[in-house]
């Protein structure tokens, strides 16, 4: 049972969905989406950054009074914040939509400043009010409820999760999940009716648009092979041809930039084997140790890190104890907000290993 064990260890190594740091950075089109502040919920924000350096920003809210209204704020970005005029408006009864009664009126300002790829803060200033009533002034801490596909927010443009499909150099095709990592450090893997395979590796940025990359492939049956390669990477994903003829095509997945925490990967999951199903369970704990067993005896541990909680990748170092195939197991990952499980995919230096943890 030492592949199974293996196995185990390395989904227990995976758990972690982890991230890259990419405070203090300036706006661009990644920050067009819905902001909102959770504990204010029933309000919030459009916001849409323009390929001429403006940004428009749509506010879904009520008059002082409680009706609802909306305000539309059109500014400039400057680094990291939008400076933007808002203005009221009222008129054009419904269904007949005419424009001749539309009033407009200078509402006062607002600064739409952000932190990081997740996190903003919008500060107001009104100078109006109805019915004697001010709107005031006032800042708002604001989270990311969601963002428009395709926008990647990072520094580094080869970073990102992203559905693979690899046409091997005896051309069966191969498809699963890459993860890119902004260290360089890269982890493939796919499966075909012949088998599968977990790629290991570093890439190196060569050019505008460019990069090489080196890397291992581990078969889950044992197996082991070196590539080199180099491709092309876009907005919305990369090609690549590597050692031998082969190729790799990959997309990006918007579920890349959903920020993620230790409470959140926080439980107790069931480890699944694609080809034995159940092998075991483990737990994760709050503060992102894991402990566990296989279902032949052996005790698992490990520890996860979370660099940055905006991105949903993953680092892991776990150790297999208390049994003959003790060893240690190294991987990455990508955790599933659809269905709360984590797919994995890593090494042990001689398997390669793909699990599902699913609580």
């Amino acid at each position: 049972m030492k592949l199974l064990r293996l196995l185990f260890v390395s989904a227990c190594a995976l758990l972690a969905v982890f991230a890259l740091d990419v405070s203090a950075r300036d706006i661009d089109k990644s920050f067009t989406g819905s902001w909102y502040n959770p504990a204010q919920s029933g309000h919030g924000f459009s916001v849409e950054v323009l390929p001429d350096g403006r940004a428009v920003i749509y506010w879904y809210v009520y008059n002082p009074d409680g009706t609802p209204t909306f305000l539309i704020a059109i500014g400039n970005v400057e680094g990291d914040t939008v400076h933007a005029t808002v203005y009221h408006h009222t008129g054009m009864p419904f269904g007949t939509f005419d424009n001749t009664n539309l009033v407009q009126t200078e509402w006062g300002t607002l600064d739409f400043t952000v932190h990081d790829c997740n996190s903003a803060t919008l500060t107001y200033a009104s100078t109006m009010s109805i019915d004697g009533q001010p709107f005031g002034s006032d800042s708002i801490p604001l989270q990311r409820l969601a963002s428009v596909a395709g926008n990647k927010c990072t520094a580094t443009p080869l970073q990102g999760n992203m559905h693979a499909s690899i046409v091997q150099p005896d051309g069966n095709v191969a498809t699963g999940l890459g993860m890119m990592f902004p260290n360089g450090d890269m982890v493939f893997f796919g499966a075909d009716i012949a088998g599968a395979s977990v790629v290991m590796g570093q890439w190196e940025e060569t050019g505008a648009g460019s990069f090489s990359f080196s890397a291992t492939v581990y078969d889950l049956l044992g197996g082991i092979m070196n590539v080199l390669g180099n491709g092309n990477y876009f907005e919305d994903g990369i090609t690549a041809s590597y050692t031998g003829g082969g190729q790799l095509f990959a997309t990006r997945l918007p579920s890349f930039q959903r920020g993620l925490s230790y409470q959140t990967l926080a439980g107790v999951y069931d480890v699944m084997d694609p080809v034995f199903g159940s092998i075991g369970s483990v737990t994760v704990a709050d503060d992102g140790s894991a402990s566990g067993s296989t279902i032949d005896g052996c005790s698992v541990s490990g520890a996860f890190s979370i660099p940055d909680p905006n991105f949903n990748q993953a680092y892991f170092d776990g150790a297999i104890s208390d049994c003959a195939d003790a060893g240690t197991v190294m991987g990455a990952g990508s955790y599933d907000f659809d269905v709360n499980g984590i797919l994995v995919a890593g090494t042990d230096g001689e398997f390669g290993i793909i699990l599902y943890l699913q609580r």
